[in-house]
């Protein structure tokens, strides 16, 4: 059976909660909520494989995206925070079949929490995030010349030479994010993050059949103190 994606968003969120907590004695106590804006581009793409056939991965290639969307921050110590974001994630990935090529579309929402560790240096702070996230879709859509069944769709289809249900998909999904940034003395902040996708966007149990998004990109942020 497949992990259920609130099992492991549970989980990651324990861990996440568990590694901040060990650090709150840590210095002077001097708790408070800050607030940012955020936007940029990104590069999401799936691993991916769809036929039963053969059990061999889709070629699947990043497309370009764009996020944007705000984050808190509640400061714990002056070194360690917990940051919740919310980014509406527009993202595309390619993918070929057959000889033919294919764009899927999707528009969703990002919701993470992660801890946040600080380096302060003389003109600005360096960045350290790891957390959970968890995606929401919303809309999708699929472009192109081949006849690429929609992996997105939550209708259940099924296999034409086995009969066997495919292709029903889950809501949303959870995975792991990484992010490292820095920020300026102006409270501006520039990041790169990697989000991998650890659960199946998939409702089928087979070992043959998955969908796991990732995602990369580079966000610009002004952090509100």
């Amino acid at each position: 059976m497949k992990a259920h994606p609130f099992k492991i968003l549970v989980i990651l969120m324990t861990f996440a909660m568990t590694a901040t907590a060990q650090y709150t004695e840590e210095a002077e106590n001097i708790q408070y909520v800050s607030w940012g804006l955020v936007a940029g581009p990104n590069m999401s793409g799936c691993r991916m494989a769809l036929d039963s056939t053969d059990g061999a991965p889709d070629q699947t290639h990043p497309g370009l995206g764009f996020d944007a969307g705000g984050f808190l921050e509640y400061h714990i110590t002056p070194r360690w925070s917990l940051q919740f974001q919310a980014l509406g994630a527009l993202e595309r990935t390619a993918t070929s079949k057959d000889g033919l090529d294919n764009l899927i579309a999707t528009l969703g929402i990002n919701i993470s929490a992660a801890v946040c560790h600080r380096y302060e240096k003389a003109e600005g702070t360096w960045l350290v995030t790891m957390g959970p996230y968890t995606h929401f879709m919303m809309w999708n859509d699929i472009y192109g010349e081949g006849n690429l069944e929609n992996p997105f769709t939550r209708i259940i289809s099924s296999d034409p030479r086995t009969g066997e249900p495919r292709f029903a998909m889950t809501d949303f999904c959870a995975g792991l994010e990484i992010a490292i940034g820095y920020e300026f003395a102006s409270h501006w902040q520039i990041r790169g993050f990697l989000m991998w996708g650890i659960t199946d966007l998939l409702n089928v149990d087979s070992h043959d059949l998955y969908v796991k998004p990732y995602k990369a990109g580079c966000l610009v942020a002004y952090h509100f103190l």
